[in-house]
């Protein structure tokens, strides 16, 4: 049953959710600073990193559909999971000689499973909120995705300079401190009781994508104050 905003499941799924966040940024940015000091090459740095963001571009539609018909807890959970286990492989990369393609690899899957987080933890938050909470639980959880942001480069680069070079071992301790954060948040979405919406099966997912984006496109329009709105406030916030 839905109460206040800080019940419960909005709880866990905030804790969670910091968890994760704070981790992935930590994990992409040392990965990143990681490539930038193996490979001593700027342009295959901008490379790699441009090719990690492919993924979310063509797959979070697709993520979307996903989130709205299937058990969002297991979602979170299971993706949390992966996030978990590509920071163990890349702890355990370190040991090979071709170290740099499997990087590459695991940082397109990293970007594969946030095209996919994103939209369940964002679909889930109306389930277990009452309306009249919803803008200020969106507001939390988006103020924690702006901490990560904004406190996760920073840690990266601190720890990065005192425990890791691409050279030296030491820069898995982080890649383990990264998968106990995620495994953490996986533990945290169990006790998530989310309730459960039935919709139709997809019978044609091109068909589905198609009708999702014409609603998200006649929301946008037919609410064109609160976009624009919307778009000053980032302009003055990045501004």
């Amino acid at each position: 049953m839905k109460t206040k905003t800080l019940n419960r499941n909005f709880i866990f799924l905030v804790i969670g959710q910091a968890s994760s966040m704070f981790g992935t940024v930590l994990l992409k940015f040392t990965v990143s600073l990681f490539i930038l000091d193996l490979t001593c090459s700027a342009a295959l740095f901008g490379t790699i990193t441009a090719i990690s963001y492919l993924p979310p571009i063509f797959l979070s539609p697709i993520g979307g559909i996903i989130a709205d018909r299937n058990d969002k807890r297991n979602l979170m959970i299971a993706l949390d999971s992966l996030y978990g286990i590509m920071a163990v492989l890349l702890a355990l990369s370190l040991s090979f000689s071709n170290v740099f393609v499997l990087i590459t690899v695991i940082m397109v899957g990293l970007s594969i499973v946030s095209s996919f987080e994103t939209p369940v933890v964002q679909s889930s938050i109306p389930l277990i909120q009452e309306k009249e909470s919803l803008i200020q639980s969106n507001a939390i959880v988006s103020q924690i995705n702006m901490l990560a942001n904004l406190i996760g480069p920073l840690l990266a680069g601190l720890l990065y300079s005192a425990i890791g070079k691409a050279y030296s071992q030491n820069v898995r301790i982080i890649f383990w401190g990264c998968a106990i954060c995620f495994f953490f948040a996986a533990i945290l979405e169990a006790f998530i009781k989310i309730p459960q919406i039935t919709l139709p099966p997809i019978s044609n997912p091109l068909h589905a994508i198609k009708n999702d984006l014409g609603e998200s496109f006649h929301f946008l329009t037919s609410k064109q104050v609160y976009v624009f709105k919307a778009i000053l406030l980032n302009a003055a916030y990045f501004g």
